[in-house]
């Protein structure tokens, strides 16, 4: 017998021994009883070994390849070995992978899955549906994929997740800080943190400490634990996870005492002796392997050193065994208060790009977040319908929730790290997009078959007659539609009353007036100006109607046939207002519809002016049509010029910016000298906005586009209407094609001067301050993310960019604001992905300016980022009468308290959702709602909007239609404080032991501190005096009562102690409550009515949604861009490799090759000399 197989053989009795008879002291340590650390030594090494698989929702291959290549067999086989030995543990994360793996399992395995649950050997953490990204998902999206994991936690292993787990997002945002505590956790474990800040973390012995996620919120710190490297098995000491399990066994002595030197080098960056250690890796223990090989190595490090203990553990055992340690050594952290953006590694490479990266995924992702939360608000609502109805009714509108539960979970998956960042394959992002078409179209069903139920007219009760004429039988599908594009042809060949009905709904606590958009086809444009749009009052509405193409390049007399039709929607607070579509006998005096209101403008050649203005601004542009100028009405006065240009990079990649050292290259702009058959300026003018619009072409021999279609946009457009709820913004639209190694952003210079050289941007809640403009900075590495805005101020005015979807942006110089807005790059940037990130997508988005007084700024800045990022919903359907329709439906429906009143603009419903509490609806069963509400300032943001808020929840809804009862407060996940503490294992940490002795020591290398501190004001405001969130009921709080507001625009009511609040929030809290709705209607009659006539839109199927004409947005010249790269098959991972293998392999070859061919001379010429001297001997042999 060979040394190798001996050395096996006494492995495997050495295992079977321990099995027997339990010698090995996994588990010692890590109880919340102190009487279990009696053996503890404070002169010993503590190492609580952590076993973990991290496992990607999607990146090199899709959710479900991995599920099927890789995960089930995960999860097969740690049940498994963890059922076989009860000291083995082990933590999850990702839910998302488990649900699917315990939707397949029988009944004996889930039942042996929960028992190691319930006796503490796996431990869920993090809960997550995935593991999110922090830089870019919004706050609603990072809370609802949360609670979608915990809800199913809870619902299926009966327990509660306390630890955050987020090891590998590219940087950490001060938001999770801030919503982690009130999601339930006491603790956070980090990782990804830029290397030089790492590295000077572990010299002070300042990897472990708290973290304030905003000075605004009295219960936002939390525990933070960072890994010594990364979260793998590199992360620590060297662990040969790759090698052959026989060649580990007999080199074991070289690995085991290699790993004890580097668990020692870890213990020397913290302040205890008790630390974590993670093992595991992407997708390890796929093998039996990965788990003995773990065993032999704790046994040899247990046996052979007796300066340490290692133990394997689960999260809360190491914190229980940690705070023991810290109590008794005396142990102190520091306090940290800012962020860790952006994430650099090797000094010198900026994880930014990940920022902009797939553009028309980050918007894809924005759009299905709104609409499922307009849709979870809709369902709700009809839900509480639902359940004063018939039974059967009930039951068929319960049976929909599964829909609206898988559009929720497929819009968590796209949260995922590797997703919303736009960092995995081409084709698994396709597939990501294919999820939230899936997603989209469930919407599209439910919002439809709620909107018919609550619009259903109460003479009828919900009864729609299968013989009524009302819709269009002609039609397959009578439900409301989505899809917003209507043929005005078809109306001309139909009966004279034939029309559209226009269904809008409004999800916000505020009213809103705005101007929507609906898209038509027509090819007679005599018909356009018979096109009337009347509200329910028959009142005709002031349309104006653009051409979607200006002008083609090449075929300039081709007409176009689609049109964007704008009016004005005026819609309640959580309200739905039907407006009707139809064709006048004849053309409608003044036309609608007059081609000159598209003017083509010369460049260079201007003589006139060239402004856009309404009552509140007045913006001038130069000759070439860029902005020059903005001012207010109340003067206040900026230069201003935007532009869009282009970074040429040969080194970034999906994760990394790198630009090259080029200057940028400008594509529209006061730099830019193209002529005039190059780029296109045309003025709109009309009765509802004006705007000035540029188009670019290629040059003809470079044109593939067969329509000529402009292959770059840019417009800015200013509404005239200054009642308009977003009133106070300009609209800045572009379009953009990605080009090879281009990133193309667009930048606005403005004269103001940004003072102490800072700007803010927001994390998602609240505003933080970055810093500019050191220009000996690299440009990545100055870039943050932009989630919702960014602003530069001077002393008494602020300049403001939104952006409707996440993406990287900076501040480069004073005054200058630059987005990013597309990149399309040609080469890996070996980071993992292993392919380049080429994205040659046509891209369409906006952007939005506000320039205004501070104050003025501030107090709408977060109801306008809210507005924008919360688009009307509006439904159509062909109908066969206007009249007969409005005796079936209604037109208005206010779901909120009062008709004329809204919410203050500091108080946001963030969510109203329903979460499978009851097994159906049902009269003596109403479904358990959860209403999140959000105080959208921060502690001394305004004298009067940062001040706490109490309401009643009887003063959200309407009266007169529904009922609220049995509210209480819960968890941000919807689950009881006393459930999560009930369930689950022990935790004895706590921040109130936990001792601070000052701030990071290391934070002036750190950004991202709250812009609003207490006692933090501006110049320009009277002094703020510091609000005690705690004191929710004092004289300095801001109570909302409907019967007090006296109709007030600001909706502040009475200030002072009121009582029957049962809904109470400090600056920036965000809090959930449970409570139910009953629908007020005299139920009797309504269900002898339905015994009649059968409720009839369950039985509709569902509209098919097609994402080939779907549209982004009014302007879009071409349907959204789905083209990828199919770049699915056998995937080479080159992260191993450093960059400089490929150059240097080809410099051997070369000189290899430079060697053959010199030896080969060489040779031949000897076999030359050679051949000489044996002729000359044969000559002379001759003579």
């Amino acid at each position: 017998m060979n040394k190798r197989k001996f050395l096996g053989l006494l492995l495997i009795i050495q295992l079977t021994l321990l099995l027997l008879f339990g010698q090995v002291t996994y588990g010692a340590f890590g109880s919340s009883d102190s009487s279990n650390y009696q053996d503890y030594d404070e002169s010993k090494l503590y190492v609580m070994w952590v076993e973990h698989s991290h496992c990607d929702l999607g990146w090199l291959s899709t959710v479900e390849e991995y599920y099927d290549t890789q995960v089930q067999n995960i999860l097969d086989r740690i049940l498994d070995h963890l059922t076989d030995d009860s000291s083995k543990r082990f933590i999850w994360s990702e839910i998302g992978y488990l649900e699917m793996w315990w939707n397949v399992q029988s009944l004996e395995r889930r039942s042996q899955f929960k028992q190691l649950v319930d006796n503490g050997q796996l431990e869920i953490i993090g809960g997550g549906w995935v593991m999110n990204d922090e830089a870019l998902p919004v706050t609603v999206d990072v809370l609802d994929q949360i609670t979608e994991g915990h809800q199913w936690v809870l619902k299926n292993l009966n327990t509660t997740v306390r630890h955050g787990w987020q090891i590998d997002p590219f940087g950490h945002s001060s938001q999770t800080a801030s919503l982690y505590p009130a999601l339930g956790f006491q603790s956070f474990v980090a990782a990804r943190l830029s290397d030089t800040l790492k590295a000077s973390m572990r010299e002070t012995q300042e990897l472990q400490f708290v973290w304030e996620g905003s000075p605004s919120l009295n219960n936002s710190r939390l525990f933070v634990n960072t890994l010594y490297k990364a979260y793998g098995y590199s992360g620590g000491p060297k662990y040969p996870d790759e090698i052959d399990y026989d060649d580990f066994v007999s080199e074991i002595q070289i690995y085991r005492d290699r790993f004890a030197d580097g668990l020692r080098t870890i213990a020397d960056a913290y302040r205890t002796n008790v630390i974590l250690v993670t093992f595991g890796d992407d997708f390890a223990y796929q093998s039996d392997q990965d788990f003995t090989k773990g065993d032999y190595l704790i046994d040899q490090l247990n046996e052979h050193f007796d300066d340490m203990v290692v133990t394997r553990s689960t999260l809360t055992e190491y914190y229980n065994f940690l705070q023991f340690a810290m109590k008794t050594k005396q142990s102190t952290v520091p306090l940290f208060k800012k962020d860790f953006f952006p994430y650099i590694t090797e000094s010198s490479n900026p994880w930014t790009g990940f920022y902009t990266s797939r553009p028309i995924a980050k918007r894809q992702i924005r759009e299905i977040s709104s609409l499922i939360r307009s849709t979870d608000f809709i369902y709700s609502i009809a839900s509480a319908k639902a359940a004063t109805m018939s039974q059967d009714i009930a039951t068929n509108f319960y049976n929909l929730f599964p829909s609206i539960q898988f559009a929720r979970r497929m819009l968590a998956i796209t949260q995922h790290h590797d997703a919303v960042t736009g960092t995995a394959r081409s084709y698994v992002m396709y597939d990501y997009l294919l999820k939230l078409t899936s997603a989209r179209q469930m919407c599209n069903d439910i919002m439809s078959k709620s909107m018919e139920l609550l619009l259903l007219s109460n003479a009828n009760d919900g009864v729609i007659d299968a013989t009524n004429n009302v819709i269009d039988q002609d039609q397959e599908n009578n439900l409301f539609n989505l899809q917003q594009t209507i043929v005005i042809d078809s109306l001309k060949t139909l009966k004279r009353n034939d029309s559209y009905s226009v269904v809008i709904f409004n999800s916000l606590g505020w009213i809103r007036k705005e101007i929507v958009s609906i898209r038509v086809n027509c090819s007679e444009t005599s018909l356009l100006n018979r096109l009337v749009i009347a509200d329910e009052n028959g009142v005709s509405q002031t349309l104006q109607i653009v051409p979607i193409v200006l002008q083609r390049r090449c075929i300039r007399d081709q007409p176009t046939s689609q049109y964007s039709v704008y009016f004005t929607a005026n819609v309640k607070p959580l309200g739905i207002s039907t407006y009707f579509i139809s064709l006048a006998s004849s053309p409608i005096q003044p036309l609608v519809y007059d081609p000159s209101n598209v003017q083509p403008i010369h460049r260079n050649r201007q003589t006139q002016p060239l402004t856009l203005s309404n009552q509140l601004n007045n913006i001038e542009f130069n000759s070439k049509g860029i902005m020059k100028s903005i001012q207010k009405n109340n003067n206040s006065f900026i230069n201003i010029t935007n532009s869009l240009s282009q970074y040429s990079t040969t080194e970034s990649g999906a994760y990394i910016f790198v630009a090259d050292s080029d200057p940028k290259k400008v594509i529209f702009g006061n730099h830019h000298n193209d002529d005039d058959e190059k780029i296109k300026v045309f003025k709109i003018t009309g009765h509802l906005f004006d705007s000035i619009v540029h188009y670019q072409y290629l040059e003809e021999d470079q044109d593939d586009n067969d329509d000529c279609l402009p292959t770059s946009t840019q417009y800015v457009r200013l509404y005239k209407d200054t009642n308009q709820t977003d009133k106070d913004l300009i609209e800045l639209g572009y379009r953009v094609k990605g080009e090879p190694n281009k990133e193309t952003v667009i930048d606005l210079e403005t004269s103001l001067i940004n003072q102490q050289y800072k700007y803010f941007m927001d994390n998602g809640m609240e505003s933080r301050v970055r810093h500019c403009c050191d220009e000996s900075v690299p440009i990545g590495q100055r870039y943050y993310p932009l989630i919702n805005s960014i602003d530069i101020k001077d002393r008494q005015l602020q300049f403001t960019v939104f952006s409707d979807r996440s993406l990287g942006s900076t501040v480069p110089r004073l005054g200058e604001i630059e987005v990013m807005i597309h990149r399309n790059l040609q080469q890996d940037d070996y980071r993992g992905l292993g392919f380049a990130q080429k994205d040659s997508t046509t891209v369409d988005g906006k952007l939005f300016i506000n320039f205004d007084s501070i104050q003025n700024s501030l107090q709408i800045q977060k109801k306008l980022s809210t507005i924008i990022n919360s688009p009307l919903v509006i439904g159509m359907k062909r109908i066969k009468s206007v009249e007969k329709y409005k005796l079936e439906y209604s037109t208005s429906l206010g779901l909120f308290n009062s008709d004329d009143d809204e919410l203050p603009l500091n108080l946001h419903l963030m969510t109203l959702k329903y979460h499978d509490d009851v097994t159906e609806f049902s009269s003596t069963s109403l479904p358990t709602l959860h209403l999140r509400v959000q105080h959208l300032f921060a502690a001394s943001q305004d004298p009067t909007y940062s001040l706490p808020i109490q309401l009643s929840s009887s003063n959200i809804f309407n009266n007169s239609l529904l009922t609220v009862s049995n509210v209480h407060e819960t968890l941000l996940d919807g689950i009881d404080l006393d459930t999560h503490q009930t369930l689950g294992h022990p935790s004895s940490l706590s921040l109130d032991d936990i001792v601070i002795d000052g701030e990071f020591s290391l934070s002036h290398k750190c950004s991202g501190e709250s812009e609003f501190n207490p006692g933090t004001h501006y110049i320009s405001f009277k002094k703020i005096n510091t609000i005690n969130n705690n004191d929710l009921l004092s004289n300095s709080s801001q109570s909302f009562n409907n019967s007090n507001n006296n109709n007030n625009n600001n909706n502040i009511g009475d200030v002072g102690d009121v009582g029957g609040y049962d809904i109470k929030l400090g600056p920036l809290q965000i809090k959930n409550y449970k409570l139910q709705l009953q629908f007020n209607h005299n139920l009797q009659q309504q269900q002898e009515q339905q015994e009649q006539s059968p409720l009839t839109i369950f039985n509709q199927p569902p509209s098919h949604f097609n994402i080939s004409i779907y549209y982004t947005y009014d302007f879009s010249l071409t349907p959204l861009d789905t083209s990828h790269l199919e770049d699915k098959g056998k995937f080479f991972h080159p992260f191993m490799l450093p960059k400089y293998v490929g150059p240097l392999f080809f410099a051997v070859c070369v000189c290899v090759s430079a060697a053959i061919i010199v030896y080969k001379k060489k040779d031949a010429l000897k076999n030359k000399q050679v051949g000489y001297i044996e002729l000359n001997q044969i000559n002379t042999h001759n003579d």
